[in-house]
């Protein structure tokens, strides 16, 4: 994923491969399979979509243009849901029939709901009581866990490296963690040894970000805010995504600087500074310019390959074809089709758990067993506690 995308998705949703709001406080892994508590609503296995529905709401909700940013080809709902069923199926399964969660199929909608309505604020981890009340951990403070939404509450599966985890509160400023949800609201974790990291204050609007402090930076009320121009030996700056994509159809524009166009208009390059003019989106099959974010539908990208070049919307590459190498395609998150991610310069159609894999990548629970070169759910611990 390019460094545009990337920061954006960490920015956003502080999630690609795996979507989750912290503690028992969401059915983010709940996953597709199993029943209910009972009573009128959707079923457990209507869930993941649910709550991809939710996600993409509250992505919506905060900013188009974002979601343009982070999603290229893919469509929001479809993607996310498809990871979330892949990721946390077993352990879903296993922990309700063991009775350390529960599923009220009638408080559903409203975590649903809640989530959308959160827009921009769903980047700093909240935590929803709606949805709480809709996938119910049962596990006490100092008990053993095996899944973030198994603990009571407003708590987390910490794991250190062996198995069952123990449900803990969430980690304050300074606490070591594995990923952002282990963290107290308002908080990211800054990895610094492997996998560990320590939860550290998001940047705010103006602030430096990337490099030595946290990426993803602390979202506005009403807007959300990403790290510009950070890489791998300097560091950005934290810029609302409304005063970056600013430009109107025919005004001037500037990448490296951080003005953009509005959403439905992509900065079409007459420079090898990145400045250019705004350009309106075209579409299927048009011509096309060399222009960021790539100005052709969702499931093509323009064939221009430099600032003078004319180009036309072309299909994106999939299963078996090789990757777009282009600056723009990249920038997009448009290297492959929908569905597909890019391995070793090849397009490959993402799969689901069972299927033979050859890396995490191409798995949508992001884990590929190296044992049995197969896709399986993406969690610390198989095994759910056999009792509650």
């Amino acid at each position: 994923m390019s460094n545009v995308a990337l920061i954006a998705a960490l920015s956003l949703l502080g999630v690609a491969s795996a979507v989750g709001c912290g503690g028992g406080s969401s059915f983010s892994g709940a996953a597709s399979g199993g029943g209910s508590a009972g009573g009128a609503g959707p079923t457990l296995a209507q869930v993941p979509q649910l709550y991809a529905e939710g996600v993409c709401g509250a992505l919506a909700n905060c900013n188009p243009i974002a979601g343009t940013l982070l999603m290229g080809a893919n469509d929001c709902t479809t993607l996310v849901a498809a990871e979330i069923a892949n990721a946390s199926l077993p352990a879903f399964q296993a922990a309700a029939a063991a009775g350390t969660l529960t599923y009220d199929p009638t408080a559903a909608a409203g975590c649903q709901g809640a989530v959308t309505a959160s827009g921009c604020s769903f980047a700093n981890n909240p935590y929803f009581t709606a949805c709480e009340a809709a996938l119910s951990g049962k596990v006490a403070e100092g008990s053993a866990c095996a899944v973030d939404e198994e603990c009571q509450g407003n708590l987390y599966c910490k794991y250190n490296g062996t198995c069952p985890g123990t449900c803990t509160q969430l980690e304050a400023e300074g606490g070591l963690c594995r990923s952002a949800k282990d963290c107290q609201s308002g908080l990211a974790c800054l990895v610094t040894t492997g996998t560990t990291g320590k939860c550290t204050v998001k940047p705010t609007l103006g602030q430096g970000c990337g490099f030595d402090v946290p990426s993803d930076c602390a979202p506005q009320a009403n807007d959300a805010v990403i790290c510009w121009g950070a890489s791998s030996t300097k560091e950005g700056k934290c810029m609302a995504v409304n005063a970056i994509a600013s430009q109107a159809v025919n005004s001037t524009c500037s990448i490296l600087a951080g003005s953009l166009c509005v959403s439905g208009a992509s900065c079409h390059v007459t420079s090898i500074l990145l400045t250019g003019t705004c350009v309106a989106a075209v579409a299927s099959a048009n011509n096309c310019t060399f222009a960021f974010p790539d100005p052709c539908p969702r499931d093509q990208y323009c064939t221009a390959t430099g600032p003078d070049a004319a180009g036309s919307c072309s299909l994106l590459p999939t299963a078996g074809q090789a990757c777009l190498t282009g600056t723009i395609q990249a920038f997009s998150n448009k290297v492959c089709a929908a569905d597909h991610v890019c391995v070793s310069g090849t397009c490959i159609k993402y799969r689901a758990n069972g299927t033979a894999c050859t890396s995490n990548a191409v798995c949508y629970s992001g884990r590929c067993d190296s044992q049995s070169q197969l896709c399986v759910p993406n969690q610390n611990c198989d095994v759910v506690p056999a009792t509650h």
